[in-house]
């Protein structure tokens, strides 16, 4: 495979080039017969009131729970983020279980490296949603393809911020547990550059919960995370849950 950015040849399966540290392929997982056949995909909420409270302008990503939009907040005319859950999963309870971990876990974040969160519910008609800041920048990951390698200085300053952000949850009780490039945003403040906000504790936490609510919330092979991002020590703590045998480790490989 050869880098867009600085044309070395690499692996076929590399994802980040070895001379430039350029992103080669998506770190995101994804079901091809999903996106094959087009299955799984959510008709457009843009112009919906959720709640009453808020009113989907935009759309802005998606990922394995759900949908993330910009939103207005039609009391405060305010323009927020709003993740909502997808709706074909709202009846899995290990589902339902992380996504409200979720917002209560982040409701308790109180950082200036740390997304806001302002609300979450439940709208009429069983949609959950989660209403948290809107963020202006753009994606680590971004930066990072369009304009690789970083200097050094510059990313010693992002990966300061980001410390701080994981630093403040972690003194309330709390692990991101998909920390990526994905999940954090940069924003430039008048002259200030870099300004580090750290997204989604969708799969957050909490480390004070016993291990059966662990295992209630994780069933058995069901990686917490992205593999590509993940610590040796947390993938082999996902493959010790799994059943002892070969079919299991295939699944999981199968399922990213």
């Amino acid at each position: 495979m050869t880098c867009p950015n600085c044309k070395a040849g690499n692996a076929e399966d590399a994802r980040f080039c070895g001379v430039c540290g350029h992103t080669l392929s998506s770190t995101e997982a994804s079901n091809p017969k999903l996106q094959a056949t087009g299955i799984g995909e959510a008709p457009s909420l843009v112009g919906r009131e959720i709640a009453g409270r808020y009113r989907m302008q935009a759309k802005l990503g998606e990922g394995g729970m759900g949908a993330v939009y910009k939103a207005e907040q039609i009391s405060l005319k305010r323009t927020v983020a709003v993740k909502l859950l997808r709706p074909e999963v709202a009846g899995s309870q290990m589902l339902l279980r992380r996504f409200n971990a979720e917002a209560e876990a982040v409701a308790k974040l109180s950082h200036p490296n740390t997304v806001n969160i302002y609300d979450f519910g439940q709208d009429s008609d069983g949609t959950l949603f989660i209403a948290m800041e809107f963020i202006e920048g753009r994606s680590l990951r971004d930066v990072i393809h369009q304009e690789a390698p970083l200097p050094v200085r510059r990313s010693l300053a992002i990966a300061a911020q980001v410390a701080a952000s994981l630093t403040d949850a972690h003194a309330n009780q709390i692990v991101h547990r998909d920390l990526k490039p994905d999940n954090v945003m940069l924003q430039d403040r008048g002259r200030q550059r870099d300004v580090v906000r750290v997204l989604d504790f969708g799969i957050a936490k909490l480390r004070d919960e016993n291990r059966q609510s662990q295992m209630a919330m994780t069933q058995a092979g069901d990686m917490l995370g992205t593999p590509q991002y993940m610590s040796p020590s947390r993938s082999a703590a996902s493959t010790s849950m799994a059943a002892p045998t070969s079919t299991r480790s295939a699944a999981c490989s199968t399922r990213w």
